[in-house]
């Protein structure tokens, strides 16, 4: 009986079973096997062939089939020899069959192919030692296995077999689309959900709704994320718009060229990392609302302040801007109402800011009014300059928080329980000289536009022509100092503060709601206006007086106020003497207004009712009585009865008024008894 031994390639093609397939079952016994020399010197420098009886029957029965075919196939062909130029026609044919996917494929698939032929046929009679030497030689990063497999598809397939596969099952997926979307819902939500927990939804979806028996990996989920949504659409997802314009959105180039020193600036708000003590005793971290150049990036106007910003803090740095450097002529405010503090140091706040009073007020100053965009911090160039702030300033004071908790440091709470903290106007002292001799004078970075210059440089090198403001402009940009109070008999008094302020102008004023605005810097002088945001005035501080007036200020003063009474005492009685109406006049023109006002609510006096109605009354059934009583008597009473007689005066006679020493008795007079109609 002929034994016949087939080489492992053909018994894997036989069976459909891989390689390493087919050896597992001849080392657990199941086919039976032989080791042979292997004249490439790979696999441990031999290999197996498998025993033909050894294989299942269908197997056997498969391997007869194709020697069959191939016999038949041997036997039809003619006897003779075919003539050489036909053996080179097919030959070729058959080559150009084996390379048709070759000739089809890509360029970049054929240099890829090309390479691999080249290390193929150059490596072809090499041993597997020889082979490794080679590749070293050459820095080629491919391994000694890869090659080996590169020959076995060359011998098989011609270049075909070297094409790579790469991309040949793109857009496959065992994933479910459905299972798939709950991957990516809960994966691409702005929680910034974990991997983890997005693919534990995913199966939990699959294992309700599929009948599964291996689960498919994470990266199974996440190479069909990547492939379907590019990177920047996932960061989007996850972590939203603002977080992705910092990152991936387009950065817009400006031409600095046409644009001059101090004709735009910007403004915005900073929490400062720093804690500050009060004069109350309480903490707090300051804030700081700046104006910064455009083109220098040079800060031009500042305030710092303890409250949270408002309006009145972007007046009052607006107004020390233009007081120092006049007025640009276009200014960057955050967008419209919701005037949004950046979160530099932590936490945002609301700044209300009425949009159409504050382009008012730009445009009688001939200023021109620009929203920066939204939540970009890259439209507003002074972020760059708030962080250098927090770099160079900050970070070497007493009381530094730190941006995060993480960064705080821990000495902080010593510092805090110590009282070493700095009070917010030794604060305001150091934030001034810094500005001017520190973060003005620090020059760019290499990346910067003007790299190697600093923002006074700048300033100094374009030399801007001010637009300077007039006083009574500049008082539109002080702070609201108080709330709205009534012009008194003694001028305004400040409730909070308790000064007195006093103008002329009160004396036509007084009973009127008005509100100061002043600087904060200098209280002696104070913008009065009405409850409409009318100015009405300037006022100036009245100092108390001392009683006695001992020194030359207080007699200055007591005089200087004895003149102010005396002019408004003038200032009445000129207007006393301007009425030129008489009282007569007056009630003439009184009565034809009481006239007019009743004509006007339709009302006309009727003439007096000719009717007349009496109403009865328990008294008129008396009468009644007493009347029957009389007329039954004949007017004499029914009980009469003698009056005890009247004693007259002494010296004055009844008849006479004369002087009497008698006495005389008076008659009797007839009682009355009714009512005489």
């Amino acid at each position: 009986m002929l034994v016949e031994w087939l080489d492992i390639q053909s018994a894997c093609s036989l069976l459909q079973r891989s390689y390493r397939s087919v050896v597992r079952y001849v080392q657990m016994g199941k086919l039976q096997a032989r080791k042979v020399p292997n004249p490439n010197g790979g696999r441990g420098g031999f290999r197996y062939q498998i025993l033909l009886t050894s294989l299942p029957p269908e197997a056997q029965q498969r391997y007869w089939q194709i020697v069959r075919e191939s016999r038949q196939v041997e036997e039809a062909r003619p006897k003779r020899g075919r003539p050489r130029k036909v053996r080179e026609v097919e030959a070729q044919e058959e080559e150009a069959q084996a390379n048709a996917l070759y000739q089809e494929a890509p360029d970049w698939k054929k240099e890829v192919a090309d390479e691999r032929l080249y290390v193929v046929q150059a490596t072809m009679q090499l041993g597997r030692k020889e082979l490794g030497q080679w590749l070293a030689a050459q820095g080629c990063s491919y391994s000694v296995g890869t090659v080996y497999r590169w020959r076995a598809a060359y011998l098989q397939s011609g270049k075909n077999g070297l094409l790579p596969g790469w991309g040949e099952k793109a857009g496959n997926s065992i994933l479910p689309d459905d299972v798939y979307s709950v991957f990516r819902e809960v994966y691409c939500a702005q929680g910034q959900v974990s991997t983890q927990a997005a693919y534990l939804a995913a199966i939990g979806y699959l294992k309700e709704h599929y009948q599964v028996g291996k689960l498919p990996s994470v990266q199974t989920f996440l190479h069909r994320l990547r492939r379907e949504e590019n990177e920047s659409t996932i960061y989007f997802l996850r972590h939203g718009q603002a977080a992705w314009n910092r990152k991936y959105g387009q950065a817009i180039r400006r031409d600095y060229s046409k644009l001059r020193c101090g004709e735009c600036v910007f403004s915005d708000h900073m929490q400062l990392d720093l804690l500050v003590s009060l004069p109350d005793g309480s903490t707090c971290r300051p804030w700081l609302t700046a104006w910064s150049d455009f083109k220098s990036r040079k800060i031009l106007g500042w305030d710092l302040h303890a409250a949270a910003p408002n309006s009145d803090h972007i007046f009052s740095s607006f107004r020390a801007m233009v007081a120092n450097y006049g007025l640009p002529r276009a200014i960057y405010i955050d967008n419209g109402k919701d005037y949004r503090c950046r979160d530099f140091a932590g936490g945002r706040t609301k700044v209300l800011v009425d949009e159409k009073k504050t382009s008012t007020l730009m445009h009688d100053l001939g200023v021109e009014v620009h929203y920066a965009l939204p939540y970009n911090a890259q439209s507003k160039n002074i972020e760059r300059r708030f962080r250098d702030f927090h770099n160079y300033f900050e970070r070497f004071l007493v009381g530094y928080t730190g941006s995060t908790i993480p960064q705080r440091p821990e000495a902080l709470k010593a510092q805090i329980k110590g009282g070493k903290l700095l009070a917010l106007k030794e604060l305001e002292g150091l934030v001034n000289e810094f500005i001017t001799q520190v973060l003005n004078k620090l020059p760019f970075g290499r990346g910067a536009i003007f790299a190697n210059h600093c923002p006074d440089e700048l300033w100094q090198a374009e030399n801007p022509v001010l637009r300077r403001a007039s006083a009574a402009s500049l008082a539109l940009f002080c702070q609201r100092s108080t709330r709205l109070v009534k012009v008194g008999r003694n001028g305004v008094k400040d409730p909070d503060l308790g000064l007195t302020y006093w103008a002329e102008e009160f004396t036509g004023l007084k009973g009127r709601q008005v509100y100061l605005r002043r600087d904060l810097k200098d209280y002696a002088t104070a913008w009065v206006y009405s409850a409409k945001d009318e100015l009405l005035c300037q006022a100036q501080l009245v100092d108390a007086i001392h009683p006695l007036a001992e020194d030359e200020r207080s007699r200055q003063a007591l005089k200087e106020a004895t003149a102010r009474k005396r002019r408004e005492e003038k200032a009445l009685r000129k207007r006393q003497s301007q009425q030129l109406l008489d009282s007569p006049e007056k009630q003439r023109l009184l009565k034809l207004g009481v006239a007019a006002l009743n004509e006007a609510r339709g009302w006309q006096e009727a003439p007096p009712s000719t009717v007349i109605q009496i109403q009865p009354t328990p008294l008129d059934e008396k009468a009644r009585q007493m009347r029957e009583l009389r007329e039954a008597t004949n007017d004499q009473p029914i009980f009469p009865f003698t009056l005890p007689p009247k004693r007259l005066p002494s010296r004055v006679s009844p008849l006479s008024g004369r002087l009497s020493n008698t006495s005389t008795t008076a008659t009797p007079s007839k009682p009355s008894w009714g009512l005489a109609y």
